[in-house]
């Protein structure tokens, strides 16, 4: 679900039919702040192909590398869906790959850096 996905009132999410997720579980007494970010969630977890692969992961941004160490050594094909967003992850965040980028990465990249 990555597209960071937010599951209410789930004791078991679907997961089978996604290719790749990082999972957040939310405490219900967050829920009802509606100011709140959710920047802290109770457990994180990774899920590739419908199967957990790690859970209690710390932090949000660690899920993130995590996804990304597990795709590039799985030889993982981003998802079609957000084959875009992960490009301007792996190259304008993250500085991966590349240098030169297409237009429109180029102007992500500078909207980001203002």
């Amino acid at each position: 679900m990555v597209g960071l996905q937010q599951v209410k009132d789930c004791d078991d999410p679907d997961i089978s039919n996604s290719s790749i997720w990082i999972l957040t579980v939310i405490p219900e007494d967050s829920l009802a702040s509606p100011d709140s970010l959710h920047l802290a969630p109770s457990a994180i977890a990774s899920i590739l192909e419908g199967k957990m692969v790690m859970d209690d992961i710390n932090t949000l941004p660690d899920a993130m590398c995590l996804l990304f160490r597990l795709i590039y050594a799985l030889n993982l094909q981003y998802p079609q869906q957000l084959k875009n967003t992960f490009e301007c992850i792996r190259r304008v965040l993250l500085s991966l790959g590349h240098k030169s980028l297409k237009p429109k990465l180029q102007s992500q990249k500078n909207a980001l850096m203002q």
